[in-house]
């Protein structure tokens, strides 16, 4: 992924991408309603996905580097 072609996904945005992130996050255990929408209950989830990382800024927001630390961890869990 090129990280300049990466916009970033925050509370009120809409769309595929929150859709993707959605089903990304609930693969690795968090349980949001697949709709497209960043949602408070999105943001907290993306909060609580950084603050587990110990390597990201916890702002609840979906950017580059979160969005590979989130590949990552699908890729982790499906190697164990």
């Amino acid at each position: 992924m090129n990280e300049t072609d990466f916009e970033s996904l925050k509370l009120g945005c809409q769309g595929s991408m929150v859709l993707i992130a959605q089903k990304m996050l609930n693969s690795i255990g968090y349980q949001l309603e697949e709709n497209g929408d960043f949602d408070i209950k999105m943001e907290q989830a993306v909060r609580d996905f950084q603050i587990d990382s110990n390597s990201l800024a916890v702002n609840g927001v979906i950017d580059s580097e979160t969005m590979i630390a989130i590949d990552t961890a699908i890729s982790l869990q499906k190697a164990s």
